[in-house]
């Protein structure tokens, strides 16, 4: 939208403090939504993706080297998180860029 302000924060590939800092921002900027925008190391391009799965390998490690320990990133969250942005504009809003 015209209106819309953008806020930035820079999340930490950390289990423990991701949420933390997502949480943090969204109050201190009140926010009305998040787009979350990573890097995947096997990507040969960028992604928007549509979905997050809250899943992980148990023994899969962090930035720091640390592996979470369990297979659900979030014991209280959903099993699939949808995108709920107009993901199409946005598509062509980069695109067009």
């Amino acid at each position: 939208p015209q209106a819309a302000r953008a806020a930035y924060a820079i999340i930490p590939t950390v289990w423990d403090e991701g949420a933390d800092v997502i949480s943090q921002t969204i109050a201190r900027e009140a926010c009305a939504g998040v787009l979350l925008i990573g890097v995947a190391a096997r990507a040969r391009a960028f992604r928007v993706e549509m979905r997050a799965q809250n899943r992980t390998s148990a023994t899969r490690a962090d930035a720091m080297g640390r592996p979470l320990g369990r297979d659900r990133i979030s014991l209280t969250g959903p099993a699939i998180a949808r995108a709920t942005a107009p993901i199409a504009d946005l598509l062509g809003a980069l695109r067009a860029q």
